[in-house]
């Protein structure tokens, strides 16, 4: 199977982006000890935006599939979506599994 290559555009509520750095790093660490399939994952702040860049490398996509029936997964994503300022912008080289995908109707 072929590796799964994606980045994440996570747009973030203006003063909340320390906070979300610090789940984002909790959440990098989590995958990076809990998930066999990972080849990379690792998150940057674009400098004067309220903005993160994630990277994600997967061995194949049934990996990809896993890290989102993972607890952590679930228990960054309920955390994030109170600190996303609108929704995820994706680059994915396969379809996005439906288990990673919030339902973005709750964004306030």
């Amino acid at each position: 199977m072929a590796p799964v290559h994606a980045v994440a555009f996570a747009y973030i509520k203006p003063g909340k982006t320390d906070e979300f750095a610090a789940l984002l790093n909790g959440m990098s660490e989590k995958v990076h000890a809990l998930e066999p399939g990972i080849r990379n994952y690792y998150n940057f702040k674009v400098p004067d935006e309220d903005m993160f860049v994630i990277v994600e490398s997967y061995e194949d996509e049934a990996a990809l599939q896993y890290h989102g029936e993972t607890p952590h997964y679930h228990e960054y994503l309920e955390k994030a979506m109170q600190l996303f300022a609108k929704p995820l912008s994706f680059k994915i080289n396969v379809k996005i599994p439906e288990n990673l995908i919030p339902d973005w109707s709750s964004l306030q």
